[in-house]
């Protein structure tokens, strides 16, 4: 059983898979904003508990795999191995997890979370609006709509 701290390490270390951030991409990843936290949250509830036994299930395959290495211990290509494995799991749930882990990641980067108070409130620019030049939903372009036809 590992800590909640070593738990977490664990999520953000699948995370980087996905959204890999310095020095692997010049862009900010996983890492920078914390996507474990965001990962977590949603994995508890889609099923409580599953933030913690993930971690652990991620370990038991890397130890399998890697000579007794945890998942944080190993290299991005080598995490990759281990989430393909867990993509082929004999228990169909387990399979689906690589594809939701993937999709939290990039979620927990390009969503509005990074912008986003304790509350929910959006009180800043999030990441991803940044990075892909997204100014903000719209109000309202009253140039863009079309003339009525009379």
């Amino acid at each position: 059983m590992s800590t909640p701290e070593e738990n977490a390490l664990t999520i953000r270390a699948a995370a980087e898979v996905f959204v890999p951030g310095s020095p692997h991409d010049p862009t900010p990843g996983a890492a920078d904003v914390h996507a474990e936290l965001f990962i977590s949250h949603y994995l508890d509830f889609l099923i409580p508990g599953l933030a913690t036994g993930l971690p652990d299930l991620l370990n038991e395959l890397s130890a399998a795999t890697f000579d007794g290495r945890t998942f944080v211990d190993l290299s991005p290509d080598e995490r990759l191995t281990i989430l393909d494995q867990l993509s082929t799991h004999d228990v169909e749930q387990l399979r689906e997890l690589p594809l939701v882990l993937g999709l939290l990641s990039i979620a927990s980067v390009y969503g509005e979370w990074t912008g986003q108070d304790a509350e929910g409130a959006l009180t800043r620019r999030p990441l991803g609006w940044q990075l892909t030049g997204f100014d903000g939903p719209s109000r309202g372009r009253r140039k863009l709509l079309r003339r009525p036809e009379h």
